[in-house]
């Protein structure tokens, strides 16, 4: 098992399994501009920038995070 890190909103996860990142990325709590620490590395790194989570920040593999949209309705009086 590899031994993954990530800094998501300031505060450390891990050790983890890439699985659980992977989720993260699913699930919108990790960003393409977070930090992550890969097994092996030497420094942290932005989670878009390593082979191994790009893929999951593409197409239906992420869900962005839910946005409200404010609609005001007219009424005549």
């Amino acid at each position: 098992m590899s031994d993954w890190y990530a800094n998501i909103q300031g505060a450390q996860r891990g050790p983890a399994p890439l699985s659980d990142l992977a989720l993260w990325i699913k699930n919108g709590e990790l960003t393409p501009t977070d930090w992550v620490f890969p097994p092996g590395a030497t420094d942290w790194v932005a989670a878009e920038s390593v082979p191994e989570l790009a893929a999951f920040f593409q197409g239906e593999h992420h869900i962005k995070p839910k946005t409200e949209k404010i609609i005001r309705i007219k009424t005549g009086d």
